[in-house]
């Protein structure tokens, strides 16, 4: 599975991506 592979950097994009959205105080981060 590429699943158990992919965990990490999607963690890592997650939480970089959750971040740009508060820092842009992007309406968006509702979702997560």
């Amino acid at each position: 599975m590429i699943f158990t592979h992919d965990i990490m950097p999607t963690l890592l994009l997650k939480q970089l991506y959750r971040g740009s959205r508060i820092l842009a105080g992007s309406p968006y981060h509702k979702w997560v």
